[in-house]
C-alpha cells in the first residue's frame, strides 16, 4: 500500500483563548498520528486565556465557568478522526492537568467536582498550549487581507510596529466574544454622551476599583436622590455574574433592578436531553429555527450557573422587571451626573428609572472581526452569511467568495455548543477538517 503524503496547510487563529488552544492541540495529535499536517498559528494582543485570568475584561477571574470541567478541549471525545485522536487528547484532558499539579486531582475530587474558577480555566489553557509546544504570536490583528488563494495577516507588535506574517494562510478562524456593543447614551440635547457612573459587560471587571469606590457612597444625599442604587440591563450571565459580584461586594441590602426581556434568570442545570444536543449535531438540524433559537438563547446566552444563582437568592432588595430599554439620558442636576433610563415593560407601558450606578449587560459584538477584512463582500446581509454557514462552521459561496474563514462563534444554525465551551473537541474536528 502506497504511504500516504501529507500536504501541509498553515490556519490562522485570531484570539488567544479556548477554541484557539483546542484547534493547536488537535493538530498536534492529529500530526502526531500521522493523520494530518495543519499548523495552527494563534494571533493573540495580551496574553493566552486573557479573557479568563481577570483583569482584562469580562472576568474578574474568580467566577466560575458555567460549564463542567470535564468539558475540556477534547469534549465530547468522539473525533470524526478516529479513536486514536481521542487517545491523544486525554493527553491535554482537565483531569491531566490536575495531575500535573500536586494533589490537585484529588483535591477537586474532594470538592465535588465543582467548574473551576476562571482563573484556573486560564492556567489550563496555557499549559495545554505550552504541552503541545505551540508558539502564539503576542500582537494585535489589524488586517486580514485576500492573497491569490490564501490570506495574509496584519499585526501590531507590543512595541506598535505594524508587520505582515511571513507566512500566508489557507484558512483564518475568527473567534471571542468581541467588544461590549452597549446602548446608546444621549445628553438631554440628543447629543452622544458618557457618564462615569456607567459600566458595560466588559469594562465593568477592569474598571472594579472604581466601582468599589462608588458603592459606599450609594444614598448618601450628597449625591442627590435616586429611585434605585444600581440598575444592570440584560438577563444572562453577564448580568448575573455582575450582580453577584456587587452582593460579595457590599450591596446585598442596596436596591438593585434588573431590566431584561425576560424577567427572570435562568439556572443552567443537567438535563440528558439538552445535554445530548450539544454533541448530536443530526438531532440538531432536525429541529426548526424557531426552536433552535429558543435552545440556543437559552442554554448559551440566558443561563447562569447554581453558584451565581446562590448568592443572588440572598439579595435583600432585588426587582427583576420585564422590559426593553428605550433610552438613556444623562444631564447635569444641581452640578451631578442625573441618569433617567426610559423603559417599555412587558405590559407595553413605559417607565423612567433614575439609578445612581447603571451597568449595560446587553452583550457583545459577535461580529467584531468585520472591520479586519478590508475585501468584506458588499451587500452581502450577515443573516444570509450565517444561515448558510457550512459544516465547517466556515462561510461558503454564493455570499462568500473568499478563502477559508470560519466563525464558530456565529455557527449556532450548524450545531448549539461551537460557539461555547461545551464542544471544543467537536470545534476543532469540524473545522480542521477542512485543511484534510
Amino acid at each position: 500500500m502506497a504511504k500516504q503524503v501529507l500536504v501541509r496547510k498553515r490556519v490562522a487563529v485570531v484570539g488567544g483563548g479556548p477554541k484557539a488552544v483546542a484547534l493547536a492541540v488537535k493538530t498536534k495529535v492529529l500530526k502526531a498520528l500521522k493523520l494530518q499536517d495543519t499548523e495552527v498559528v494563534i494571533f493573540e494582543k495580551k496574553s493566552i486565556g486573557a479573557a479568563w485570568e481577570g483583569g482584562d475584561g469580562y472576568s474578574d477571574g474568580e467566577q466560575r465557568l458555567c460549564t463542567l470541567a470535564e468539558r475540556d478541549l477534547g469534549f465530547p471525545y468522539k473525533s470524526l478522526y478516529g479513536r486514536t485522536a481521542d487517545a491523544g487528547m486525554l493527553n491535554y484532558s482537565w483531569q491531566q492537568f490536575l495531575v500535573s499539579r500536586a494533589q490537585a486531582y484529588s483535591a477537586w475530587v474532594d470538592a465535588g467536582r465543582k467548574p473551576p474558577k476562571h482563573k484556573m480555566f486560564a492556567h489550563y489553557l496555557r499549559w495545554a498550549l505550552k504541552r503541545a509546544g505551540n508558539n502564539p504570536v503576542f500582537g494585535k490583528v489589524t488586517q486580514v487581507q485576500q492573497s491569490g488563494g490564501q490570506w495574509s495577516v496584519e499585526y501590531e507588535d507590543a512595541a506598535g510596529t505594524r508587520q505582515t506574517h511571513a507566512d500566508l494562510f489557507d484558512g483564518v478562524v475568527m473567534t471571542g466574544p468581541g467588544p461590549a456593543k452597549p446602548l446608546q447614551v444621549l445628553d438631554d440635547a440628543g447629543r452622544p454622551a458618557t457618564c462615569s457612573r456607567i459600566f458595560n459587560g466588559e469594562d465593568f471587571w477592569r474598571r472594579l476599583s472604581e466601582v468599589a469606590a462608588l458603592i459606599p457612597t450609594m444614598g448618601s444625599p450628597t449625591f442627590g436622590q435616586f429611585d434605585t442604587d444600581i440598575l444592570i440591563i440584560g438577563g444572562g450571565g453577564t448580568a448575573a455574574a455582575t450582580l453577584a459580584w456587587l452582593l460579595s461586594n457590599g450591596c446585598m441590602s442596596h436596591a438593585v433592578q434588573v431590566v431584561a426581556t425576560r424577567a427572570v434568570l435562568h439556572t443552567r442545570v443537567d438535563s440528558l436531553f439538552e445535554n445530548k444536543l450539544f454533541s448530536e449535531e443530526d438531532t440538531w438540524k432536525t429541529l426548526s429555527s424557531a426552536s433552535q433559537d429558543e435552545f440556543f438563547n437559552r442554554l448559551n446566552r440566558g443561563v447562569v450557573w447554581a453558584t451565581v444563582i446562590d448568592k443572588v437568592s440572598a439579595a435583600e432588595n432585588l426587582a427583576i422587571r420585564d422590559g426593553k430599554v428605550d433610552s438613556i439620558v444623562v444631564k447635569a442636576v444641581n452640578g451631578q451626573e442625573q441618569l433617567s433610563v426610559t423603559v417599555t415593560q412587558g405590559n407595553a407601558t413605559q417607565i423612567v428609572i433614575q439609578p445612581y450606578i447603571l451597568i449595560d449587560a446587553t452583550g457583545f459584538d459577535s461580529r467584531w472581526f468585520k472591520p479586519l477584512l478590508p475585501q468584506w463582500p458588499a451587500g452581502a446581509r450577515d443573516q444570509d452569511l450565517e444561515a448558510s454557514l457550512g459544516d465547517e462552521l466556515q462561510y461558503v459561496a454564493p455570499h462568500w467568495k473568499l478563502p477559508l474563514l470560519h466563525a464558530p462563534m456565529l455557527s449556532k444554525r450548524v450545531g448549539p455548543g461551537f460557539a461555547s465551551l461545551m464542544v471544543l473537541g467537536g470545534m476543532s474536528d469540524r473545522i480542521l477538517r477542512a485543511y484534510r
